[in-house]
């Protein structure tokens, strides 16, 4: 769909059942090929996700592209996770 350039797509869906598991990593693709457009959605497609997880999930977020950056080391609910902090993971 995107011809000759490179592009990104996500979908969100609020209709799925919670997501029953207790550790979760989030990693984030930060590289030179996720474009900036798709950089920008990045925020909300994680959220969507940390919303399907049930309440007693404990989260991690990694954002990666050359190297590893950890931006969240130590497991956090998944209500701690910010939109600040995933638009930082997406620039990383």
């Amino acid at each position: 769909p995107c011809g000759r350039e490179r592009c990104a797509w996500s979908r969100a869906f609020d209709a799925r059942p919670r997501v029953d598991v207790e550790d979760v990593v989030l990693a984030i693709d930060a590289s030179p090929s996720t474009t900036a457009g798709a950089r920008g959605l990045v925020p909300e497609a994680a959220l969507a996700v940390l919303a399907q997880l049930s309440p007693r999930a404990r989260v991690r977020v990694v954002a990666f592209a050359a190297r590893a950056e950890v931006l969240v080391a130590d497991p956090v609910p998944a209500s701690a996770v910010d939109d600040a902090l995933l638009r930082r993971a997406a620039q990383a």
